[in-house]
């Protein structure tokens, strides 16, 4: 009797193995750099991986009618035709759930790009002094910002944190009355156009300016 051995592997084996290494190294990777510098194991992000799932899929179930044919040789009478079926009747599940996953993120992709719109209009195109304060909203001040304000200081933090007297602020909760009232006692306009979006990051979104003069300001 032979021991199993890597040297006896066939070649739909090797690729079988060699897939699953990558699928699963990937997602070991990703999930790492989220652990060490921030979150980025977005679903987006594994599509690459689904043409890798469907070699194996493809390889995987070439093996299982081969290993069918085999055994019906042996004393599994039918059990060739059985397997064809079972397989089948898989593919056409998965197919379908595929099909239901693809019309619920077109939809969710629709609703994104109506909301990511309705924020772009509405911040405009801002001058280069103006900033953009993000406070903890995922993915925003890493890089959604600054795909969409290239020109502008991108700033990680609280409003405190602003290099200027005129800045757009994200944050992933509403400012509260005392906060709003110290900005303004310190001499700022805050304008509070409520919940809006880009792509699928949700925030609040305020516009804060230094009312003219206030030369106090920056002392907040």
């Amino acid at each position: 009797m032979r021991k199993p051995s890597v040297r006896n592997w066939s070649d739909k084996t090797y690729a079988m193995a060699v897939g699953a290494c990558t699928i699963l190294g990937t997602l070991a990777f990703a999930y790492l750099l989220s652990v060490v510098m921030a979150p980025m194991l977005a679903q987006r992000y594994l599509y690459p991986l689904s043409a890798v799932a469907i070699v194996m899929l493809a390889v995987g179930s070439s093996r299982v009618l081969e290993l069918a044919a085999e055994l019906e040789k042996k004393s599994w009478k039918g059990l060739e035709a059985v397997s064809r079926i079972v397989l089948a009747v898989l593919l056409v599940v998965l197919f379908g759930l595929g099909i239901q996953n693809y019309r619920e993120c077109y939809d969710s992709y629709e609703q994104q790009k109506v909301e990511t719109e309705k924020t772009l209009d509405l911040i405009g195109t801002p001058d280069e002094d103006v900033n953009m304060v993000t406070n903890g909203v995922k993915h925003l001040g890493w890089t959604v910002l600054y795909y969409y304000y290239p020109d502008n200081e991108i700033v990680n933090g609280d409003y405190n944190q602003a290099d200027s007297d005129r800045f757009w602020y994200f944050t992933p909760t509403e400012l509260g009355a005392d906060a709003i009232a110290g900005l303004q006692q310190d001499g700022y306009q805050v304008t509070d156009y409520g919940l809006m979006q880009l792509s699928q990051y949700p925030f609040y979104l305020y516009y804060i300016e230094a009312v003219q003069p206030a030369p106090f300001a920056k002392l907040r």
